[in-house]
């Protein structure tokens, strides 16, 4: 089917004090479980459990325990019909699950996946997140469920006047799924010249240029996005297996 990168950008529900703000914080640094604890006790209380419900969904969405998420998910719509972030989230879960199961299985769940974000985008057109499910879904999808390349770029370019660097991501995913890993890397270096501290977009540079086989390029790099955020293990990741490999 298709994947999206998941991308960190305020979803269009309310920010709410205590352990809801907290899971999200602990989300952020990657401390899943311990966030899961937090939101799981957020359950048990009725004021904060349809907020709870949305979050721990994105929490599976983003362990990719899509069994846990579909469930939390549909509970998610139930409590909050008109928050775009529980539909959101829920689509998002329904795409996991797809990725995992056979494609026959997954035609089956394709028409709830795109309501659910066609609904999400209903309810809040300005949600980034959906924008951008929405781009990857155009992007990665196959022509005859819906995926088109030219909205995709219909919907980039309208990202751009509010979220630039969202679009600018998704654009440079356009590009590879072009074949045009070199207008993917102009796209991150556009990034890098926006925001000279940007190590996400140095990670993605130092992955395209590692995939072309330009070792010295890729490790420059991957260095910088260490060197910029020293949490991101993803970065840390990529430089030791280049560096591996390199050396091998």
């Amino acid at each position: 089917m298709w994947k999206v990168v998941s991308l960190l950008a305020l979803v269009s529900t309310p920010i709410l004090a205590g352990p809801i703000e907290e899971a999200r914080t602990l989300m952020e640094q990657g401390r899943y479980q311990q966030a899961a604890g937090v939101l799981e006790g957020a359950l048990r209380n009725e004021a904060s459990k349809p907020a709870a419900l949305v979050e721990i969904t994105r929490l599976y969405n983003e362990t990719e325990d899509y069994e846990k998420s579909v469930d939390y998910g549909k509970q998610a719509i139930e409590a909050l019909p008109e928050s775009s972030a529980a539909h959101l989230e829920y689509a998002r879960a329904l795409k996991i699950k797809m990725n995992e199961i056979s494609r026959i299985k997954s035609t089956f769940l394709i028409g709830t996946y795109k309501a659910e974000l066609r609904k999400a985008l209903e309810l809040d057109p300005e949600n980034v997140r959906a924008r951008v499910e929405e781009i990857g879904f155009f992007i990665y999808a196959p022509g005859v469920i819906g995926g088109s390349e030219t909205k995709a770029q219909e919907r980039i370019n309208s990202l751009k006047k509010t979220a630039w660097r969202d679009a600018m991501l998704m654009q440079a995913d356009l590009r590879r799924e072009q074949k045009d890993p070199e207008g993917a890397i102009r796209t991150y270096k556009e990034m890098i010249g926006r925001d000279p501290e940007d190590a996400y977009a140095y990670w993605r540079l130092g992955l395209a240029y590692e995939k072309l086989g330009r070792v010295d390029e890729a490790r420059e790099a991957l260095e910088k996005a260490v060197a910029l955020d020293g949490d991101n293990e993803q970065a840390q990741d990529s430089l030791e297996k280049l560096n591996r490999l390199a050396g091998s």
